[in-house]
């Protein structure tokens, strides 16, 4: 990973002490010179290590930002399912809240929860890095083509002298050089691996403007980490562009052959409202308990008129169905824990 002689070198000379000579090092301690870079290092904030390209740290911060992500979700996921437990508990709260919302089907509860809930995991699927923290210009006066009006202009210009300019030349390094076939190869390579991703989730989109904000910040921010040249911008246009020019290329080979996997399209609301029928149903068959109408919460009356003569008639639980209620015990006790 390369690193920027900007930020790190105005960072490293305002910690070092100008009259230091070898002998007396910085804060009194010898002249060591690993002395002097320990204190830099201690001195140093977030932004001067994650600008200097310190790879262990930068390491540490986004195994830290994965895990506050995937917490987020988890917490919202709970808070949901404890949602719909509730309404489960109290049916005239759910008929209630379907006939507040019967006449706007786009943004009912159930609705926000299928879109909720599946887009919280797909960041739990898909962990996105943090973005790195926005360059400043002056602090790379060498560096090219920041803003995409300058390379517009700069093509329209070689144009009209007959030059045919390269599409993605204007990935350039600090000092303002051109990174190299390899380094774009290197770029491709990680971006198809990136893109490759999204299609298993199903966030890859049949062309690159329709991209969906999530999928653009887990393909942005992993490639402005990767390859910091990327970084040299404003409002990060040179990735954008390495993926309008790249991405077709792409999507017509490697997605086009069929080979690539997918992951089975159920999200959790689904499944939790599955689960919610099965346990109804064995509930109604094994007769244990009373069956739940799930469109409208209301309980079998003729559990509750005829209990007793229901009893009654009930004959000795055989061995079978002792295995099968103690099963839908256990199964019952496990969703329960989500509401702690």
């Amino acid at each position: 990973m390369p690193t920027f002689s900007g930020p790190s070198s105005t960072f490293v000379s305002s910690q070092i002490d100008p009259n230091w000579n070898g002998v007396t090092g910085p804060m009194g301690h010898g002249s060591d010179p690993s002395t002097q870079s320990q204190h830099i290092l201690r001195q140093a904030s977030h932004s001067d290590l994650m600008q200097a390209g310190n790879g262990a740290y930068m390491q540490l911060f986004i195994s830290k930002m994965q895990l506050e992500t995937q917490l987020s979700a988890q917490i919202t996921i709970v808070q949901q399912l404890q949602g719909i437990i509730q309404s489960i508990k109290d049916p005239k709260m759910m008929r209630r809240s379907s006939r507040r919302n019967s006449h706007t089907p786009n943004n009912s509860p159930m609705r926000r929860l299928r879109r909720d809930s599946s887009h919280s995991l797909q960041s739990m699927q898909l962990q996105i890095p943090p973005s790195p923290p926005a360059l400043d210009q002056d602090d790379y006066p060498d560096a090219k083509f920041w803003t995409s009006q300058s390379w517009q202009d700069y093509g329209n210009k070689r144009n009209e002298l007959g030059e045919k300019v390269a599409k993605l030349a204007f990935i350039c390094d600090e000092y303002g050089d051109f990174v190299g076939a390899a380094r774009i190869k290197s770029m491709t390579d990680t971006a198809k691996k990136l893109w490759a991703d999204l299609h298993h989730h199903r966030l890859a989109p049949a062309t690159w403007r329709l991209i969906s904000k999530h999928a653009d910040a887990y393909y942005s921010n992993n490639m402005r980490i990767a390859y910091p040249e990327l970084q040299l911008c404003d409002e990060n246009w040179k990735v954008k562009m390495f993926a309008t020019i790249r991405f077709p290329d792409w999507s017509n080979g490697a997605r086009a052959t069929g080979k690539l996997t997918r992951t089975c399209h159920i999200d959790f609301f689904s499944l939790l409202m599955l689960t919610t029928v099965m346990v109804s149903l064995l509930r109604s068959f094994l007769g244990a308990m009373p069956s739940i109408n799930i469109s409208t919460g209301k309980r079998a009356h003729e559990y509750g008129k005829n209990s007793e003569s229901s009893a009654k008639r009930r004959r000795p639980t055989s061995g079978k169905r002792a295995r099968a209620l103690s099963v839908l015990s256990l199964w019952h006790r496990d969703l329960s824990v989500l509401q702690l």
